[in-house]
């Protein structure tokens, strides 16, 4: 039997140990020197551990987080990542791992140096990282799976540049803390790091068809729609590509989140969602097939909302490659109330890069901390207007009121109740009786509360002015008092002052101490009572006339 050149084999088991890098983030270079039974001569027997096995699998483990270097040197086992700190794994990333060998056993070899080595192309292998950032590369078994392999980060979109190639021994040598015992590791673990990209999606809310930052005024209940619109990620869909060896990867999602304030919005519908610039300008996707709505009731701040949700599915995300923006239009029915007559309509956007990496942006200037689109950012407290002219950063839908007070034409100023009134757009409308109709075709009728108030709310207006003239007549009186009988010239706007106070004389015959519709009453009984009494005693006078005759 021949001898095993224990001595040899340990001085090679302590040669390799020096050969791991130092960072992943830098090119690494391994200096290659030929060894010779002469070397250590006094060198102990290693232990059983320090022996190559036959049986185990060798491989290579790459972690794959963002950030830079880590807070100590690698050791090629997993509790590196302890040293990570507060990085995140990176999913998708792909990797070369190929075999090599020195192509001069007295030169360096290095691994940005592809001249100082030779690649056994048989053996390579393309591996990309899972959702927690690892994949591994089974190298096979035995000693014949032993030796220097180059790994290679493949270009990505989701991160700035690569880190550069380095070269990882397996099985690696290990030596004891405390005993100083040399030891084998097969699946030897590394955690190369770089800087992912920002991802800016510009969340822009316009009105269908308009300008950003645009005003609009239409009347309450008529149906408003908004394009909610963000710019497409670089790295939303990226085809194989058999050059690079890049495989074909998709985003884990990208969310447009619409809060919609159901005191002043109501039924809002997704209508579409469409690409803007580059070659797939003007593509409608297919809801389903492309995309995903979803809606549901939630609270914030106190408030309640409607959360829209429109999410691409891969086909969409694959369709969106490519083009400048997506446009969802969102269609909602508008509602006013009071003096409370401006709608501004904010929504949220998310992008989960194919690394995992969560990106948040919204239309609301504050917040921005939440990362779950079925809750959104509370956009109670809307952007505070950054134009020269006041326009909100967000789209905002204005209506007008129109206040009017009805009394008695007393120095008093009794207020009366039960007064009916109505607004005409023009003068000339106002004399036919063409009146304003909501928005189902009803005309709009106001009647005066107990305080002789009355307010006409959601009215259109001039969107840039905030303001639009109507012309007011009063068309019923309360009982016992005359139609006051004139036009007024009201302008409807944002406030609650009183546009028209209109008085009504008392019609009431002299002296007697009723008024209001009751007395009103009370004379039409009496004055009915006496017709019917007289006609009654002069038909019975006439009767007995003739039976006298």
């Amino acid at each position: 039997m021949k001898k095993v050149d224990y001595k040899t084999r340990l001085f090679h088991v302590f040669a390799v140990s020096s050969l791991i890098l130092g960072s992943l983030g830098a090119t690494a270079a391994i200096a290659y020197t030929p060894i010779t039974s002469s070397v250590f001569t006094q060198a102990a027997e290693p232990s059983e551990s320090a022996l190559a096995n036959e049986d185990t699998e060798r491989t290579i483990t790459i972690h794959k987080y963002d950030g830079g270097k880590g807070t100590a040197d690698p050791t090629g086992t997993e509790t590196d990542a302890a040293n990570l700190g507060a990085r995140k794994p990176l999913a998708n990333i792909s990797f070369s791992v190929v075999k090599i060998s020195a192509a001069d056993k007295t030169k360096k070899m290095s691994a940005d140096d592809p001249s100082s080595y030779t690649v056994d192309e048989t053996t390579k292998k393309v591996v990309t990282t899972d959702d927690e950032g690892s994949a591994t590369a089974n190298l096979g078994k035995g000693t014949a799976a032993d030796g220097y392999y180059l790994v290679t980060e493949l270009t990505s979109s989701s991160v700035t540049g690569t880190v550069a190639p380095f070269i990882v021994r397996v099985p690696l040598t290990q030596k004891n803390a405390e005993t100083g015992t040399p030891s084998l590791l097969y699946d030897v673990n590394v955690y190369p790091k770089n800087e992912t990209k920002d991802v800016d999606l510009q969340p822009v809310k316009t009105f269908s068809g308009s300008g950003a930052g645009q005003t609009e005024s239409v009347k309450a209940g008529a149906n408003v729609s908004w394009d909610l619109k963000v710019a497409t990620p670089a790295d939303i869909y990226t085809p194989a590509d058999p050059e690079t060896e890049n495989p074909e990867t998709y985003a884990k999602g990208l969310v447009i989140s619409d809060p919609v304030d159901k005191s002043s919005l109501d039924s809002p519908k997704v209508d579409s969602v469409t690409l803007d610039g580059g070659p797939s300008t003007g593509t409608v996707l297919e809801k389903t097939t492309d995309y995903t709505e979803t809606s549901a009731d939630q609270t914030l701040n106190n408030h309640a909302y409607t959360v829209v949700q429109i999410s691409l599915t891969k086909a969409g995300m694959k369709k969106a490659a490519g083009s400048t923006s997506i446009i969802a239009t969102l269609t909602t029915t508008t509602k006013a109330s009071g003096s409370d007559a401006t709608i501004v309509n904010t929504f949220d956007s998310y992008y989960t890069q194919s690394t995992g990496i969560l990106t948040h942006n919204t239309t609301i200037n504050e917040g921005n901390i939440t990362t779950d689109p079925k809750n959104p950012d509370d956009p109670s407290t809307p952007d505070v207007p950054t134009d020269p002219n006041n326009v909100p950063d967000n789209p905002a839908v204005e209506f007008g009121n129109i206040d009017v007070l009805k009394t008695d034409d007393t120095s008093a100023a009794k207020p009366l109740e039960n007064a009916s009134f109505r607004i005409a757009e023009s003068e000339d409308k106002a004399k036919l009786g063409d009146w304003v109709k909501d928005n189902a075709g009803k005309v709009i009728t106001v009647t005066t509360d107990a305080q002789g108030k009355g307010e006409f709310t959601g009215l259109a207006v001039d969107p840039t002015t905030g303001k639009q003239d109507y012309y007011l007549v009063e068309t019923d009186a309360p009982a016992g008092y005359d139609i006051d009988g004139k036009i007024y010239k009201v302008t409807a706007t944002q406030d609650t002052d009183v546009d028209a106070t209109v008085k009504d004389a008392d019609n009431m015959l002299p002296n007697l101490p009723m008024t209001g519709s009751d007395a009103r009453l009370l004379l039409l009984v009496t004055a009915t009572v006496l017709i019917v009494g007289s006609g009654s005693a002069l038909y019975i006078k006439r009767r007995r006339n003739q039976e006298q005759d």
